[in-house]
C-alpha cells in the first residue's frame, strides 16, 4: 500500500484529503519504479515513487525538462506534476489502456511510428545518452560482494569495438527515449502514448529501436522485420542494417548490466537478463562480422 509520504503528495497536488483517495492498486509491470493508481474525487490518477538506487543513475532535472518537451508535443502528454528533487509523480490514468503485444502488426507498426515522431521533431537537448560509459558507471556501482548470476564482462571487448564502430558511422543525433520497451507504450483503440522519460537524451535513433526490440525475445527475422517497418525496404541498406544490429549488441550489453545493478539492489529482472544476454551474445557476433565484411 501507499505509504504516508506518497499520500501526503497526493494531498498537496490534488488539494485533497486524505479520505478522498480510494481505489488503491499497486502496478506489477514496472520494473525499477514503484506505481500506484488510484482515485481522488471521482478522478483516475497514477502515483510513481523511484526505485531503490534510482537516484544514483538518473537526473531528475533532465528527465524533467524533457517531459515537458514531449508533453507539448503530444507525445506523452499524461503529466500532472512532477518533483524534480526526488523523482515522484503524479500522472493522469489513461483509462481502457492495454499492454503492447509484440505479436500484433498493428501495435508494432503504431508504436513505430510514434518512435519516427519523436524522432522527427528534432526536440532540442543539450546532454548526450552514451550507452557505455552509462554501463561502465552502472558496473562501478556494483557492490564489491556482489557475485552476478551472468558474466557479462566477458563481452566488454567485443562491446567496446562496435561502440567505436557504431561512433565512426557518424549517425546524426537527436532526442530519444532510450528506454523505448513495450512497458513503456500506453494504447488505447484510438490514442498510443510513450512515457516514462528517465534516460531521454540526445542519441542516435538506433537506440529506441534496439531498445524497442529488446523488450522481449525475438528471432533474427522478426528484428529484420521491425527494422524495415521502420526504415522501409528501400531505407534498410546494408550499412543501415550493420549499424543498427551493432546498436541492439551495445543495447543490450547496457541493460544487461542494468539488470546486474538492479538485482545488486535486490530487485528481480531474471527474465530479461537472460533475454539481454542472448542478445548480446548473438548480435555481438553478428554485427563484428558484418563490419568486418564492410571494411573489406
Amino acid at each position: 500500500m501507499m505509504d504516508e509520504t506518497a499520500i501526503g503528495n497526493i494531498c498537496s497536488v490534488l488539494e485533497c484529503d486524505p479520505s478522498d483517495i480510494s481505489g488503491v492498486e499497486q502496478n506489477t509491470i514496472a520494473h525499477t519504479n514503484t506505481i500506484f493508481s488510484f482515485y481522488c474525487k471521482g478522478k483516475h490518477y497514477i502515483y510513481r515513487h523511484p526505485g531503490e538506487g534510482t537516484s544514483d543513475i538518473i537526473d531528475r532535472d533532465r528527465e524533467i525538462y524533457v517531459q515537458s518537451l514531449v508533453d507539448q508535443a503530444g507525445i506523452d502528454g499524461t503529466t500532472i506534476f512532477f518533483d524534480p528533487d526526488t523523482g515522484w509523480k503524479i500522472s493522469r490514468f489513461i483509462e481502457n489502456t492495454r499492454a503492447l503485444d509484440y505479436r500484433n502488426p498493428w501495435d508494432v507498426l503504431r508504436a513505430l511510428d510514434l518512435l519516427r515522431r519523436l524522432h522527427d521533431a528534432k526536440l532540442p537537448c543539450d546532454w548526450e545518452f552514451d550507452a557505455l560509459s552509462t554501463a561502465a558507471a552502472l558496473e562501478r556501482l556494483l557492490p564489491s560482494t556482489f557475485e552476478p548470476r551472468l558474466d557479462f564482462l566477458r563481452f566488454k571487448d567485443d562491446i567496446c569495438c562496435i561502440y567505436y564502430l557504431l561512433e565512426a558511422d557518424d549517425h546524426q543525433k537527436m532526442l530519444c527515449h532510450n528506454d523505448a520497451s513495450d512497458n513503456n507504450f500506453l494504447i488505447t483503440d484510438d490514442e498510443m502514448y510513450l512515457i516514462d522519460w528517465e534516460y531521454a537524451a540526445l542519441c542516435d535513433p538506433c537506440s529506441d529501436l534496439a531498445s524497442f526490440i529488446c523488450g522481449r525475445a525475438h528471432s533474427y527475422g522478426e528484428t529484420l522485420s521491425i527494422l524495415s517497418q521502420y526504415y522501409g525496404e528501400e531505407g534498410l541498406t546494408q550499412e543501415v542494417l550493420c549499424h543498427a544490429l551493432g546498436y541492439i549488441a551495445l543495447t543490450a550489453y547496457h541493460w544487461l548490466v542494468w539488470g546486474m545493478y538492479q538485482e545488486s539492489q535486490g530487485a528481480v529482472a531474471r527474465e530479461l537478463i537472460d533475454i539481454w544476454y542472448d542478445y548480446v551474445n548473438d548480435y555481438s557476433k553478428i554485427a563484428l562480422r558484418m563490419y568486418l565484411c564492410t571494411e573489406e
